[in-house]
């Protein structure tokens, strides 16, 4: 099976769990993602203390607790891909400035154009409104989408770095070929 397949099959079950749960909120994370105790329910709490959000998502770090990606970007364009591939976890882990920077963007919560599908909380009566995850994207970009989604029904996508998850950054994903990035291009 093609690892494109797989995405796709990947958001048809996101959506499917979603259409077969009963909860408020629904935990869209990867399988290289691990949360650490009471995290899960902090992000609740924070969802259920503001009525407008309706995407949550803590900082990724990686098991050691260092910082190895953004946890959030820029509206989708020319300009915010350039900024995404600057800050890209390559950069952040190789180049001891870009690290720096992206440790001072993450200082604060704040509400923010996208957060990384890798793990994300979101408002289930917003899901229904969207009617799910978007199976037509061939590979990535749907966490972006879904985001972009939110922000056009009045919900904030709000990124809050006072809680940490571990992502095992491409774990899920390792023995991917370098089609896929191309896919991605």
């Amino acid at each position: 099976e093609s690892s494109a397949a797989s995405d796709v099959y990947k958001r048809q079950g996101c959506n499917c769990g979603f259409k077969k749960s009963n909860r408020d909120f629904i935990l869209f994370i990867n399988g290289d993602v691990e949360l650490p105790d009471n995290s899960l329910n902090l992000m609740r709490e924070k969802v259920y203390e503001n009525q407008d959000i309706g995407i949550f998502s803590p900082e990724l770090v990686n098991f050691d607790g260092n910082l190895i990606q953004m946890s959030w970007g820029w509206n989708i364009s020319i300009f915010g891909e350039i900024k995404q591939k600057l800050f890209s976890p390559t950069n952040v882990q190789n180049h001891k400035l870009i690290r720096q920077s992206v440790k001072l963007l993450q200082t604060k919560k704040r509400d923010v154009a996208l957060v990384a599908g890798a793990c994300m909380l979101v408002r289930r009566s917003l899901l229904t409104t969207l009617k799910g995850l978007d199976e037509d994207f061939e590979l990535y970009l749907e966490d972006a989408d879904i985001c972009l989604r939110c922000r056009n029904e009045g919900y904030k996508v709000r990124f809050d770095p006072t809680i940490k998850v571990y992502h095992g950054l491409g774990k899920s994903g390792e023995g991917t070929p370098k089609k896929i990035q191309l896919i991605y291009r």
